[in-house]
């Protein structure tokens, strides 16, 4: 079973305007399970509208998108949500850190969101922090952490739950080029441990590198 296979994607932006814009322009695409991705190309060639329609947080305009197994057209906004909180994890730029909870409860939130019990949410939220080498850091906040940490901390969080698919929007972009490095080697060590696909965008060809395969979109579609 692919972990991702989308065909035809279309998706229009501002239809029936005069600013309509088509940024994906019947684009197919497949992922097998545990791969990571990386999907690159210029400002404005649609990365991003791909990366949402992934994520589940936008709708095609046409063609068929499965994730995780899931057929996703004609679920409802509810089911879409069941699907992205228990199937997938994000990873973003900007962190989206909760600054009111600690590592640890920011970490152990989308098992606290799916109702794992207490003494087992624990648990395995300690455990991604091991692995990303925060054990040491359960009781600061993010405030007190440098980038390199919240981005780790990030990291954790998008893994805990175990879910099929990480979706990672440029998630190097605040970081100075050596924490990057140090980032992109925990994000390997990390999925394997979890399990996980990751579909990635970046800008950056060192990360790009760092992944199984890269894809370039322009204009809404692969180069070939």
């Amino acid at each position: 079973m692919r972990l991702v296979d989308a065909r035809g994607l279309v998706r229009i932006h501002g239809r029936g305007t005069a600013a309509e814009h088509r940024a994906l322009d019947c684009v197919d695409f497949s992922m097998e399970p545990g791969e990571w991705v990386a999907i690159v190309g210029p400002s404005g060639s649609g990365k991003s509208t791909l990366l949402h329609l992934v994520a589940l947080t936008d709708r095609p305009d046409a063609g068929a998108l499965t994730v995780a197994g899931q057929p996703t057209y004609g679920l409802s906004d509810a089911a879409l949500t069941r699907l992205r909180r228990d199937r997938l994890g994000h990873l973003h730029q900007a962190f989206h850190l909760l600054p009111t909870l600690d590592v640890l409860g920011n970490v152990r939130l989308p098992l606290d969101l799916q109702g794992v019990p207490d003494r087992e949410a624990e648990r395995r939220a300690r455990a991604m922090l091991e692995e990303v080498g925060l054990e040491r850091e359960t009781h600061r906040h993010p405030a007190a952490l440098s980038g390199g940490q919240q981005q780790r901390v990030a990291l954790a969080r998008a893994l805990v739950h175990a879910p099929a698919l990480v979706v990672a929007d440029e998630p190097t972009g605040n970081l100075d080029r050596e924490t990057g490095r140090r980032v992109l080697t925990l994000i390997r060590r990390a999925i394997a441990f979890a399990g996980s696909g990751i579909l990635m965008v970046t800008h950056d060809p060192e990360v790009a590198a760092a992944a199984d395969r890269c894809l370039t979109l322009v204009d809404g579609r692969f180069e070939t």
